[in-house]
């Protein structure tokens, strides 16, 4: 995904509607959570999470974007450069559903940046249901709390979450995308931030943002958690 010239022009992109489906649940997820654990070299990848496209396109969007000389000068900027990477692979945009465009939100996520509350606020108005939406928190503040474990740990933490999620036979569709679109943006960018050693506090502001895209769609997922963490990153704030 490295073809960076998109950069130079953003691309006209189509919004599509967003669906709730996905095929298919994890059976066995235990025994299978098991078997991943035990691997040596602990990547960030989970293969039982269907939504797992989402976190490896969030590090790669940012991986192109911060290999750049880009001026990143604003949310808007910013915003279009990240409409334009992804726009760029229509091998990932085809297993989304949808790709909507961030210029129409730009409001909302100018708000989430200069939010330093940011999670509380995105459940309350999330889709999600009240245990849902207890779920998700209870998990990220466990990992909050968690967070200068060594990455194996977290990863551990984070799929055996999602084999539970994947199992529950309480919630709806949704909520499951959404937690786990949020979890798998979790994994990999957890990732990222201990290997280069950066702040947890930008990598939840992410999570969040990614919360509230996720309401929609995967890729509106995956677009504002990489626009509200590359602000956050540079300091910019409108």
């Amino acid at each position: 995904m490295k073809n960076l010239k998109v950069l130079a022009a953003i691309l006209p992109l189509i919004s599509a509607s967003c669906s709730d489906e996905y095929t298919g649940e994890a059976s066995e997820t235990a025994n299978v959570v098991n078997a991943i654990t035990k691997k040596s070299g602990v990547t960030p990848n989970n293969a039982l999470n269907p939504y797992d496209f989402t976190g490896q396109m969030h590090n790669d969007i940012l991986a192109d974007l911060e290999n750049t000389d880009l001026n990143l000068r604003s949310i808007a900027f910013i915003a279009n450069a990240v409409d334009s990477v992804y726009s760029s692979n229509p091998g990932i945009i085809s297993l989304s559903s949808g790709n909507p465009l961030l210029t129409a939100r730009l409001p909302e996520i100018t708000a989430m940046v200069n939010n330093n509350n940011l999670l509380p606020s995105v459940l309350a108005a999330s889709g999600m249901r009240t245990p849902a939406r207890i779920s998700l928190s209870t998990f990220i503040d466990s990992l909050t709390l968690d967070h200068d474990h060594p990455y194996d740990q977290i990863y551990n933490q984070i799929i055996s979450y999602e084999a539970a999620i994947l199992a529950n036979t309480e919630m709806n569709i949704s909520e499951k995308r959404i937690i786990l679109t949020t979890t798998s943006v979790l994994r990999y960018s957890s990732y990222e931030k201990k290997r280069k050693d950066k702040d947890w506090e930008t990598s939840v502001t992410s999570i969040a943002a990614s919360i509230a895209g996720s309401d929609e769609c995967p890729a509106l997922a995956v677009k504002m958690a990489a626009t509200v963490g590359l602000c956050k990153n540079n300091n910019i704030i409108q």
